[in-house]
């Protein structure tokens, strides 16, 4: 992860490619969580603005393993 930006719940990761941004889609995706890629390598989250703290907890665990997962592959 080169930078995180946000404002409030919607936060911004730039990634080092697209190759990167697209592999973490499709594990989130494969693990229940929905996030967003644009422009290639940024990965956006916007959850709804009533989101639970177990939601929230649960979706940045998902987040993190899979983070973790394409960091060592």
């Amino acid at each position: 992860i080169k930078e995180v930006r946000g404002k409030g719940l919607l936060i911004a990761m730039v990634v080092r490619d697209d190759d990167t941004a697209n592999k973490i889609y499709a594990d989130c995706l494969r693990n229940g969580l929905f996030i967003n890629v644009t422009q290639g390598n940024i990965i956006r989250l916007f959850p709804a603005l009533n989101i639970t703290d177990e939601d929230a907890d649960e979706g940045l665990d998902i987040l993190g393993e899979v983070i973790e997962a394409v960091k060592t592959s």
